[in-house]
């Protein structure tokens, strides 16, 4: 069994840490993105911070070739509608050149927060949480019977409003009676009950509703 553990800490340095990770995240996506139009690609599909493993262009168009990407006629890929899927080729020049460039990009933004690459690897889910936490020290993966947990993190406005960090981490048991052990982690991150990060969510939401309102 798979138990996830809550902290929460309002360090300055940590705060900066955390929003220095947004900003190169969204550094990444925009360069990305403007790389991706200049093919007359609308979006992109893949994981943060890696090369884009779909890129999508609006059905609408009239001619669906473009040089270096190749056009999926596959039904089970989940994308948004009234979209068609390429994947770029790199045996071809062009593919190639964009390739190399949007890898530069990824690697960049990866370097920016302290991670190699290969540590980083390629996650199939929550890639801007996985480069945080890593970023932080926080990251854990645990993997049980197929069932994989993974830290996550939530940057909210507590009560103060001021901005708050709370984290999630996967802890593993061991032994056949198993004995879960705490977390290792810096002692500015407090611990939260389940129904503590219940009420600073709701806190948090009132405060983002009444912002939009």
């Amino acid at each position: 069994m798979i138990i996830d553990v809550f902290y929460r800490t309002q360090n300055p340095e940590v705060i900066t840490k955390y929003k220095q990770a947004v900003q190169l995240y969204n550094d990444w996506f925009t360069t990305t993105l403007t790389l991706c139009m200049q093919d007359g690609f609308e979006r992109f599909v893949g994981s943060d911070f890696c090369v884009p493993q779909y890129f999508l262009r609006s059905s609408a168009e009239h001619i669906q070739k473009v040089g270096g990407f190749r056009q999926l006629r596959d039904s089970t890929l989940v994308i948004p509608p009234h979209y068609i899927p390429f994947v770029i080729r790199t045996d071809h020049v062009h593919g190639n050149e964009v390739y190399r460039q949007l890898a530069g990009i990824s690697a960049e933004a990866i370097a920016g927060l302290g991670i190699s690459g290969d540590e980083y690897g390629t996650p199939r889910f929550n890639g801007f949480e996985k480069a945080a936490c890593m970023n932080l020290g926080i990251y854990q993966e645990v993997l049980i019977n197929g069932v994989l947990g993974v830290s996550q993190i939530w940057a909210i406005e507590n009560e103060r409003e001021s901005l708050s960090l709370i984290c999630s981490l996967p802890v593993r048991g061991r032994g056949p009676y198993p004995v879960y052990d705490k977390p290792d982690i810096p002692a500015y991150w407090k611990p939260l009950n389940s129904l503590q990060v219940i009420e600073q969510f709701n806190i948090h939401n009132v405060r983002l509703k009444k912002k939009q309102s």
